[in-house]
């Protein structure tokens, strides 16, 4: 229900696209997309003809995101921007795998060319990740990726967990069942850069007292001319953020299954568990938030994050047996009972709590992205912590987008008339029902 409303309120087919997303959160969402058709495949022993059509529908549709998406535009973005298109289409890759594996393009119906499609999706992945490998210098903080090429150096936490998730990620799925998807350079490549990545996000102090990755840092001896080299990071941004808690984990999964070692698991359960066993920042009375979704500030970034969360959190949690088989060539039964085990312990409620209350705030017009909505909260929080600069969610200027009658908080954020939390600021948007549609699909 959440997957039909999103594509029929929001696609556009003469354009290929979420016309009221922007480049970034368009990848994202596209990436969503094939995660929910990935489940629905796994998950569904028979099809009705009704659920055939919508599968079909829904994945024809993703299939034209490909041509819709402004790829020329993104190559000369952030690095952040550029992998996140890298995630799309190799999730893409999978989907066609996995259709392709249990037979679905003749059950289904689906008439495209498994080959052909597979091709262009991970040569745009390649290609990206290519684009972003500029991004890694080891003169400036001893390693690390830098945000832009077009702005003052910043190593985040987001560019770092997109390029080890990415990295790994081609490693793991470019060569496809039947081989020939990638060389033997270009493996090692990704296996190199994903570890190396990992390596340096893990070493650099990144992380709070609470275990929440902070955004990033800055140097501050970046423009001082005898400064010793190399420049270390030192002014970290103490601002926290749901999808910096989350990103990094399909890389941690992806490298433990690439090298074996458990300590990566081991990393993903602690990070996981900063944001679901204890109130942070980031949670209020067990349900996910942004700093910003108390007083309906948030920016079109911020309306996508929490869904990226549970895109990352649902790829690390689930089941590791056949991936063990195929990929180590062992079945670690143990690694995978704990590895279930755990993540029933540390995500299972949590998950299923935020699926729940997420799903509670639909009415016309879709899900709204505050999932813990409080009318007590929203004029009472909201404030930054000591160090914190929200660079992803500076305000913006109420836009006349044809709701109806509105009046002003106290704090000049939109409300509806009526009360609705969930339509002030940018309101409900193709953001919020993705972000929505990916907690459920966790």
């Amino acid at each position: 229900s959440a997957l039909s409303s999103l594509q029929w309120t929001h696609f556009n087919t003469t354009l290929r696209t979420w016309p009221h997303s922007i480049d970034w959160t368009g990848a994202v969402i596209s990436t969503l997309l094939a995660s929910t058709l990935r489940t629905q495949l796994r998950s569904t022993p028979s099809w009705t003809s009704r659920e055939k059509r919508a599968f079909r529908l829904h994945l024809e549709q993703f299939l034209l995101s490909y041509d819709g998406q402004n790829a020329r535009s993104i190559r000369w973005q952030a690095f952040d921007d550029i992998l996140w298109v890298v995630l799309n289409w190799v999730e893409g890759v999978r989907l066609l795998d996995e259709i392709e594996a249990v037979g679905g393009r003749d059950e289904l119906g689906l008439g495209y060319s498994y080959e052909a499609e597979r091709a262009k999706m991970l040569g745009r992945a390649k290609e990206f990740w290519k684009v972003a490998q500029s991004g890694w210098s080891e003169d400036l903080c001893g390693g690390g990726m830098n945000w832009s090429p077009w702005l003052e150096v910043y190593k985040n936490a987001i560019t770092n967990e997109l390029w080890i998730s990415a990295s790994s990620s081609l490693y793991l799925y470019a060569e496809g069942p039947t081989g020939g998807g990638a060389t033997r350079e270009e493996k090692e490549g990704w296996l190199v850069g994903a570890v190396k990545g990992y390596a340096w996000l893990n070493g650099s102090h990144m992380t709070n007292e609470q275990g929440l990755y902070t955004d990033g840092f800055h140097i501050s001896q970046l423009f001082v001319p005898d400064a010793p080299r190399p420049l270390q990071c030192d002014e970290r941004n103490e601002m926290v953020y749901t999808y910096n808690q989350g990103t990094v984990l399909t890389g941690l999964r992806n490298l433990f299954l690439a090298t074996g070692d458990r300590q990566y698991l081991e990393d993903g359960y602690a990070l996981i568990s900063a944001i679901t066993t204890k109130e942070s920042w980031l949670t209020h009375d067990g349900i996910l938030e942004e700093i910003c979704d108390t007083r309906g500030r948030c920016s079109q970034n911020g309306q996508m994050f929490k869904g990226i969360w549970a895109q990352h959190v649902g790829e690390f949690c689930s089941p590791l047996a056949p991936d063990l088989l195929r990929f180590t060539g062992k079945y670690g039964r143990e690694v995978v009972q704990r590895h279930g085990k755990v993540c029933r312990e540390i995500a299972g409620k949590f998950v299923r709590r935020n699926a729940e209350r997420a799903w509670g705030t639909r009415k016309e017009g879709g899900m709204g992205c505050w999932w813990g909505v409080d009318e007590a909260r929203a004029r009472k929080e909201g404030v930054l912590g000591s160090g914190m600069i929200d660079v992803q969610n500076p305000g913006f200027e109420d836009e006349k987008s044809g709701r109806d009658q509105k009046v002003l908080g106290d704090d000049g954020a939109v409300v509806v008339e009526g009360g609705d939390l969930n339509d002030r600021g940018r309101g409900r948007t193709v953001e919020c029902q993705a972000g929505g549609m990916s907690i459920i699909r966790a």
